[in-house]
């Protein structure tokens, strides 16, 4: 998984988080479906009765109620658990827990999926929804920090893009292309709280692109442009939990993470 150092290409406004039952600065009704973004995209909330997973979407769909992750995940790291002591939706979630780790070191819990890629409807890129809560006790000192969603080659030298939190930003980074490129927000990633994290990749050889978006808004907090987003091999694997890299001495780092959603649309932030 190794890192390339990035070329910052852009900043992105600081964050305003929606309420949940509130998308895109607007309340939802159910009864209409879907609703139009003003990048494009399109945001749904299922009016269904299940909790983290729209009933007619998702090619990837993970809420943590089972006891144990679905079949498609492998584990990485140490392994990231079920937890039922906090949960978005639901009784489940998933609690991720790093080791703490001295400067130069790494640690790693992560889930690994390297069946849905292979989907050829993802043959163009992939919408990723996911709500994530990190305490006030998580801290990252330095320059440290650490990948939350990861999309990577399989094989060395593991080229990918992932979306990376830092102790004063939330940054989107592509190592794919030579130099790496990163677009960073303007504040840190919101803590004691659940929060909602919708990312895109539109693969390409030359014109590829990468965006996050936070708490369902209509704006990206972070976009990247006109990018290698399609090496040889493809990727393969979409990861999610913490894979951290330290340039100091790193106490733990402890997440939670619930209603997990890999589609061909953007998801949106409901129910």
């Amino acid at each position: 998984m190794a890192r390339r150092e990035p070329q910052v290409i852009g900043a992105a406004l600081a964050l305003t988080l929606g309420a949940c039952t509130v998308f895109n600065g607007k309340t939802f009704d159910e009864n209409k479906g879907l609703t139009p973004l003003a990048d494009g995209g399109a945001s749904r909330v299922d009016g269904g009765d299940r909790c983290g997973c729209p009933s007619d979407r998702g090619i990837l769909c993970e809420e943590f109620e089972a006891a144990a992750p679905g079949a498609a995940w492998e584990t990485i790291g140490t392994g990231p658990v079920r937890d039922t002591a906090r949960a978005h939706c639901g009784l489940g979630s998933l609690r991720v827990r790093t080791p703490a780790f001295g400067a130069g070191g790494s640690g790693i819990s992560m889930l690994s999926d390297a069946k849905s890629l292979a989907d050829r409807r993802l043959a163009g890129g992939f919408f990723a929804r996911a709500w994530v809560y990190v305490p006030s006790t998580t801290t990252l000192s330095g320059d440290n920090y650490f990948t939350l969603m990861e999309v990577r080659q399989d094989v060395d030298p593991f080229l990918g893009v992932g979306v990376e939190l830092h102790g004063d930003n939330t940054s989107l980074t592509n190592w794919t292309a030579t130099p790496s490129a990163v677009s960073s927000t303007a504040g840190a990633f919101p803590r004691d709280a659940w929060v909602c994290v919708e990312w895109s990749v539109t693969f390409d050889a030359k014109s590829g692109a990468s965006s996050v978006w936070l708490g369902g808004a209509a704006q990206t907090i972070a976009t990247i442009t006109s990018t290698v987003t399609a090496p040889t091999p493809a990727y393969g694997s979409f990861l999610i939990g913490a894979y951290a890299t330290a340039t100091a001495p790193q106490p733990e780092i402890e997440l939670w993470i619930d209603d997990v959603v890999l589609d061909t649309a953007r998801v949106g932030c409901g129910p």
